[in-house]
């Protein structure tokens, strides 16, 4: 108090204003994200999950790759921006929600994680997984003691549910230049074709359906001719 020149009430006061700021934060990047998510969903296109430490966030430790992803049509999602509330992530948790587990918990896949951020990674990695529009980009730098014990983790969820994947452990070790812009790429064209995938798929299930409504509106018309017969 007396160094800082602010009373206790007055720290306190600051303190809950902080607070409070950073949820009003928290809910704005979650409502951008969401508008992102539905987009991508509704227009059969792929988002992507950059899943990494705070840091980089930083242009000079990520080299730019989300930007150059963005600049070839992929928007990109931090985990902070994907919806935390239970009714949006109920779409995605049935299985988790139906055993009675949260679905923002992970101990069903990690159960000694230590690490604040790489308890989050995994999470998102738990998302992705779920969700058919959104594809993942890990980002590591310094070899990090702390991710380490999640890179044979991830690499089994997302062989599991064939999410795209794309993985920079050393991110620091190369130059921007150099074999990073080569895989930014080579993932870019393997997103090109989930891309492509889902607008099939997307097709197929529309031309069904239409069938589908034709026949229901055939079937009074087959019914009268039969009644007639």
């Amino acid at each position: 108090g007396p160094r800082l020149g602010i009373t206790e009430d007055e720290n306190d006061h600051a303190v809950a204003e902080a607070w409070k700021a950073l949820k009003e934060f928290d809910r704005d990047v979650q409502e951008k994200g969401r508008a992102i998510l539905d987009t991508v969903q509704d227009e059969n296109r792929v988002a992507i999950l950059v899943i990494c430490r705070p840091y980089h966030s930083d242009p000079g430790l990520n080299h730019g790759n989300p930007e150059e992803f963005q600049v070839l049509g992929y928007p990109i999602l931090s985990i902070r921006s994907i919806p935390k509330d239970t009714e949006y992530l109920s779409r995605y948790f049935k299985e988790e929600i139906a055993r009675g587990q949260h679905p923002l918990d992970i101990n069903d896949v990690w159960l000694e994680n230590y690490s604040a951020n790489s308890a989050q990674k995994v999470w998102g990695v738990k998302f992705a997984a779920r969700h058919p529009n959104v594809a993942l980009l890990d980002l590591s730098s310094f070899k990090c003691g702390h991710d380490s014990p999640t890179y044979g983790l991830v690499e089994s969820i997302v062989t599991t549910s064939a999410t795209p994947y794309a993985a920079l452990h050393d991110i620091d070790a190369n130059k921007p230049g150099g074999s990073i812009k080569i895989r930014v790429k080579t993932y870019g064209h393997t997103l090109s074709l989930h891309q492509e995938a889902l607008e099939d798929q997307a097709k197929k299930s529309g031309e069904l359906k239409r069938s589908v409504e034709q026949k229901k509106l055939e079937l009074p018309r087959m019914a009268e001719l039969a009644a007639d017969a």
